[in-house]
């Protein structure tokens, strides 16, 4: 099995002492990219946007989403849209509706 070509968006404390680690560890993904308003990663492209980064690369086969909850669902909605496996960091932040659509 070929590895997995992985962005991750939203780049903070967490995605660099723990995520970031936990990739370059595992030969099964390949960091590709990167889309963080403040943060970058190092040795990949990096956008300021989701939006930005989707248009870009589109050999990214999965994104994980490693922002606040208010943001998850509306860069869940774009990267499945553009045909991309999505990792959520964490759970909903609360059930909603917009969740089951």
């Amino acid at each position: 099995m070929s590895e997995i070509k992985l962005a991750i968006v939203g780049i903070g404390k967490i995605v660099r002492d723990q995520h970031l680690p936990a990739v370059a560890a595992n030969g099964d993904y390949r960091l590709v990219a990167a889309a963080s308003r403040h943060g970058r990663v190092e040795g990949v492209d990096n956008f300021t946007s989701i939006d930005e980064m989707l248009a870009a690369v589109p050999s990214i086969q999965a994104v994980s989403l490693c922002m606040p909850p208010q943001y998850r669902y509306a860069a869940a909605v774009k990267a499945l849209a553009a045909g991309k496996h999505v990792l959520w960091k964490n759970r909903r932040a609360r059930p909603c509706r917009r969740s089951r659509t």
